[in-house]
């Protein structure tokens, strides 16, 4: 009976290192998914609504700071991670400080994930 308790210790040293990187990998997986992209914005012109605004500066706000900023891709989109909550979303072209278009979204309800659009005004 001694040799079966000894591969039974064996196994079970054995067995512990894998579990514990099964646990990290699946802490890991679940962290990236939590932090996914989920308030997206897309800017579009006033004058042509479906016009995307590639390289348009979005700045997110809560409660008066700066929480996020990004630039928007070729198709006038851009997306970041943020919590729920109600959020000032302002976007400009071209990015400020030369900016001479803007539009903004104010205290927009973000419940993940949202997709929203920016209108930007005529040229000043």
């Amino acid at each position: 009976m001694k040799g079966g308790s000894e591969m039974v210790k064996r196994l079970i040293l054995l067995s512990v290192p894998l579990l514990i990187g099964l646990a990290v990998l699946y802490t890991e997986i679940k962290a990236t998914e939590s932090d996914a992209p989920n308030f997206c914005v897309t800017v579009v012109q006033d004058a042509q609504p479906n016009t995307p605004v590639p390289d348009a500066r979005v700045i997110w706000y809560q409660n008066g700071q700066e929480i996020r900023r990004s630039t928007t891709g070729s198709d006038g989109r851009t997306c970041v991670h943020l919590p729920a909550g109600t959020y000032d979303v302002y976007a400009y072209y071209p990015p400020p400080p030369n900016s001479n278009q803007s539009g903004k979204l104010l205290n927009y309800n973000h419940v993940p994930p949202t997709n929203v659009t920016i209108m930007l005004s005529p040229p000043w």
